[in-house]
């Protein structure tokens, strides 16, 4: 997770307005300016990075519940300003928190400066690593120091994630020229080697814009009575356990506007975690278009836990046939047995080795 310092202000002092700048890059290519002129610029410059001091970082990297993380490592990086403030040199230190997650450190002139914090079962929150602060505005004491937040990671499991792959987003739809749109949601279409028609409809998007107040506005609705939803602006790793509703909407206001949708649906139970960014677009060929975009996270086996082991990454082979064993079960309307992940990953690839060994032995030994 970082933290940025920035020095804008500061750093924009040096050299002052645009007229001494342009004396002082004249200067520098060889151009006839007035001695008065670049004197006085050069002038300008030296006062300001005199001016410039050195800054005293206090911080401290708590949990998501504001508690304190020991022993995190923490990496600061920062650019320091030299007496034109037209080179910097690079510079970085590392540290670690405290018993009190706390950490200090002083950087020399710096034009702007980050923090990195990390530690082994931590990871940034809502997959948003960076905090902004103005130094201009922002000073950091023992008792008011910048926080970087760390989410502790739970207990993990098997999730049906769509794209796979650390890919992107897929798009749902994309409508153009204003033109309304409704589209049906089958969160399990999307499990196994391709991307199948919808057989059942987990939800329902419906888009319109609204020519009086020219936005877009995007309906979820759940299709049936066991089916909810839950629109939030923030990544959750536990599906809420109520609270879900039938129908709720987004006035997108913005590009690249993002909500997450908490869907409870099927029977016997399926939660699933999915992200929609929604972006508009107005220009002269399209009219008033909308796409929409998602990845969702499924938890196939009636457990509201969203936490990814992220080490089934690695295994594209079982990954995919759990996957199609998870597609086959919900096809017979049977809820899929949670698998011993550690086990499974390990049978697997024993079964593997022994393949590719009794193949090697079929073809003989290598001329």
């Amino acid at each position: 997770m970082t933290a940025n310092f920035l020095y804008c202000g500061r750093v924009n002092k040096i050299g002052g307005t645009g007229a001494i700048f342009a004396a002082v890059f004249s200067a520098m290519a060889g151009l006839a300016v007035p001695s008065s002129a670049e004197d006085s610029a050069r002038e300008k410059l030296r006062r300001d990075f005199e001016a410039l001091s050195t800054v005293e970082i206090f911080g401290k990297v708590c949990d998501t519940d504001g508690d304190p993380v020991p022993d995190a490592d923490v990496r600061i990086v920062w650019d320091q300003a030299t007496a034109l403030g037209l080179e910097h040199k690079r510079r970085d230190a590392q540290l670690k928190t405290d018993r009190r997650g706390m950490f200090q450190y002083t950087c020399s002139k710096p034009f702007w400066i980050t923090l990195v914090a990390c530690k082994a079962g931590y990871e940034p929150p809502n997959g948003d690593g960076e905090i902004w602060v103005s130094a201009e505005k922002t000073t950091t004491t023992p008792d008011q120091p910048v926080v970087i937040r760390l989410r502790k990671i739970g207990p993990t499991t098997f999730l049906v994630v769509y794209p796979g792959n650390n890919q992107g987003k897929d798009e749902l739809f994309w409508t153009k020229g204003g033109k309304g749109v409704s589209v049906p949601f089958d969160s399990l279409s999307c499990v196994g080697e391709r991307k199948n028609a919808v057989n059942y409809e987990d939800f329902r998007v419906d888009a319109s814009f609204d020519t009086m107040k020219k936005n877009w506005i995007v309906t979820y609705n759940a299709t049936n009575a066991t089916n909810g939803l839950i629109l939030s602006d923030r990544m959750l790793y536990e599906a809420p356990a109520t609270g879900y509703v039938q129908q709720a909407s987004v006035l997108v206001t913005k590009r690249y506007q993002k909500c997450y949708l908490y869907l409870r649906s099927r029977t016997p139970a399926v939660y699933t975690r999915i992200l929609f960014e929604q972006d508009p677009l107005h220009d002269s060929h399209d009219g008033e278009s909308l796409r929409l975009f998602f990845k969702e996270w499924i938890n196939p086996y009636g457990e509201r836990n969203l936490e990814y082991e992220t080490g089934m990454d690695a295994q594209y082979l079982l990954r995919k046939q759990m996957e199609r064993e998870i597609k086959t079960d919900f096809r017979q309307n049977k809820r899929p047995e949670k698998p011993d992940l550690p086990k499974r990953i390990r049978e697997f690839n024993e079964k593997l080795q022994k393949e590719k060994a009794e193949k090697a032995n079929a073809n003989g030994p290598a001329k």
